[in-house]
């Protein structure tokens, strides 16, 4: 966005790591806090966008919304608000206790104080030192405040009430209270004035509806899987299957009738939401930016300590369920000892015992993430990769996802799974590989010719660099170029909210 001429801002529900960074953008925290973003990475340029003469501009930046996650209190040492708590031991509120029946209701008003104390802070600068909270402070965390006291009467309301049939509805009111403070109210508190709101997940839409109504902006939804279908209902909860995914059904449906334009990672998906929702999404896929890339301190053949004349085979990306952990490790047992596979990513479970089981000490190795932009050069010096999805859900079934598109960047053959999406790049490109990843015999087999066969790798190549040079982001924005086209004019300058300048 910031090479199409924009302002571009981005509202993230956990501070990362980028907050301070050689970024082109501003990113604020729903926890509170601006980084201003820093001079523009230098890539190759893109056309400005043209004015769209028969779109009225709103006014201001564009903004991308990640999921976030609920904002955690900051230290009462560097924000200290204790406004509230003395209100709680001052002669009045000792008073106060004193009188019938407000034992029951402190226990569900104190909370509220609590939060409202909570609420405060995390909105609040790390460098900020005011002991009182302003008015505008207060009244932006009042709806938080007003959320924990319901979610206290909720709570006591339950522990009432034996009766199971009040069990579900109980802890689903719970889950709505969390969800809004979560995603409406942290963003409502941060989320400031724009032309346009990229939504990267349905959750924060009514956020999103209320400041595009407020602002006469657009909204685009860029839906990254097909959420409704993430996992197989088999492996849902009573309560999150009949009550969670109807509720959150009911929201995408709406982000979806009221977004401007709906977006999504290929084809595959964009069948699943056309026959769920009757919409048409854009095909925006999430393939590497080579421009970016920077080289990490070590390759991860240097990070595991590989001997000489190991063949390295990665799988990229944290873990998730969908992947074929036992059945990796049963072909790996069947390769020559020289064999290593290195999983590049977090969530893994404890692997010991499955490797140790099999007679593999040392020879898998998990190792701890690395910045987006380095993960490509960090692969590189490895031999092969391989994905290890299969088709969990019709949303695996359609996955189309980074790691695969990291191999190609990387120039790594693949051993990849018969899955749709994957496939029909992996066939027309000739990337590697197809193996079934629950079949260990098939993974041993492709691995194998890997390591026995060099003049195949060599071939295979010789394929990624044509593929690196057409599947990737720098061909692919110009999708986004189109999609602002539409929906934006350029017409008149707007200025950050954050730095006062001109965008545009």
């Amino acid at each position: 966005m910031q090479r199409f001429g924009f302002q571009s801002i981005v509202i993230e529900g956990a501070r990362s790591k980028f907050a301070g960074a050689e970024m082109p953008i501003d990113i604020i925290s729903s926890l509170g806090g601006v980084s201003p973003g820093a001079a523009a990475v230098a890539v190759a340029p893109v056309e400005p966008i043209e004015p769209v003469a028969s779109i009225e501009p709103a006014a201001a930046e564009a903004i991308a919304l990640p999921l976030p996650s609920a904002p955690a209190p900051a230290s009462a040492a560097t924000t200290p608000v204790s406004i509230f708590s003395r209100l709680r031991v001052s002669r009045l509120g000792q008073l106060v206790r004193r009188l019938p029946g407000t034992r029951g209701i402190a226990r569900v008003l104190i909370p509220g104080l609590d939060h409202l104390d909570i609420a405060v802070k995390s909105r609040r600068g790390p460098g900020s030192t005011s002991e009182r909270p302003s008015i505008a402070e207060i009244a932006i965390a009042i709806p938080t405040a007003i959320l924990a006291i319901l979610g206290s009467v909720v709570r006591t309301a339950a522990s009432k009430l034996p009766n199971w049939a009040f069990y579900y509805p109980s802890v689903f009111a719970q889950h709505l209270a969390t969800y809004f403070n979560k995603y409406f109210f942290s963003v409502l508190a941060v989320a400031p004035r724009a032309d346009i709101y990229y939504l990267h997940a349905f959750y924060q839409f009514p956020a999103v509806l209320v400041l595009a109504l407020r602002y006469r902006a657009k909204v685009i939804y860029d839906a990254h899987d097909f959420y409704s279908q993430l996992e197989d209902d088999g492996t849902l909860s009573p309560f999150w299957k009949n009550w969670v995914m109807p509720f959150e059904g009911l929201v995408e449906r709406l982000c979806v009738k009221f977004a401007n334009d709906v977006v999504t990672v290929n084809d595959g998906i964009a069948a699943l939401m056309h026959k769920r929702f009757g919409c048409d999404p854009v095909i925006l896929r999430n393939v590497h930016d080579l421009r970016l890339d920077c080289e990490p301190a070590k390759t991860i053949r240097e990070a595991v300590g590989l001997p000489v004349g190991a063949f390295l085979v990665v799988s990229i990306g944290n873990w998730k369920p969908g992947m074929a952990m036992e059945q990796m490790f049963d072909a790996l047992a069947r390769l020559p000892a020289h064999v290593h596979l290195a999983f590049l990513g977090a969530g893994y479970p404890p692997l010991d015992e499955a490797i140790n089981l099999r007679g593999m000490a040392g020879r898998v190795h998990v190792v701890a993430p690395v910045l987006p932009q380095e993960v490509v050069p960090f692969i590189a010096s490895a031999d092969a990769s391989v994905v290890l999805y299969y088709g969990k859900s019709p949303n695996y079934q359609n996955a189309l996802p980074n790691r695969f598109f990291q191999s190609i960047a990387a120039r790594l053959p693949l051993v990849y799974p018969d899955l749709t999406e994957i496939r029909r790049l992996a066939d027309r490109y000739r990337v590697g590989l197809m193996a079934d990843p629950q079949e260990p015999s098939q993974i041993e087999a492709a691995l194998r010719a890997f390591v026995e066969n060099h003049d195949q790798r060599a071939a295979i190549r010789r394929d990624l660099d044509l593929a690196c040079r057409e599947l990737c982001w720098e061909r692919e924005e110009r999708v986004l170029k189109e999609l602002f086209d539409r929906h934006l004019s350029m017409t008149e300058t707007s200025r950050s909210a954050i730095e006062g300048k001109a965008v545009g």
